[in-house]
């Protein structure tokens, strides 16, 4: 959600000053992706790739209301799966808005990192 404020003032007839402040809020869409594979260190044995069988279908897209909600979805979708970090693809943890634009992704770890590499700081 982005919030505008805009102050402006009117002078009235009577040589007074009104100060008018008007408040817009844009709501942006957000989306995170979360994809899971099979680990392929781990994929000699009868676990097939994952430590323990996933709970949730291998890709999904989410909505979420801001960057820290996506950190929130993403961390329980990783331990509601039991993934390992060899469990994420390259399409998995990346932040979109609704116009396509990837505003960050989500290391396995759960941080943030912007597409220069330097991270996004979620409270």
């Amino acid at each position: 959600m982005i919030k505008n404020e805009t102050t402006q003032a009117t002078n009235n007839n009577e040589g007074s000053t009104t100060m008018t402040t008007t408040t817009t809020t844009t709501t942006t869409e957000l989306t995170v992706t979360l994809e899971h594979g099979p680990n392929i260190d781990i994929m000699h044995d009868e676990r097939a790739g994952y430590w323990a069988p996933p709970t949730d279908p291998p890709q999904m897209l989410v909505n979420v209301t801001s960057i820290a909600d996506a950190v929130r979805t993403f961390c329980a979708w990783r331990e509601r799966n039991e993934l390992g970090g060899g469990n994420m693809t390259r399409r998995c943890g990346f932040i979109i808005t609704d116009t396509h634009e990837v505003i960050g992704r989500i290391s396995y770890n759960g941080r943030v990192w912007n597409a220069d590499g330097d991270e996004i700081i979620t409270k």
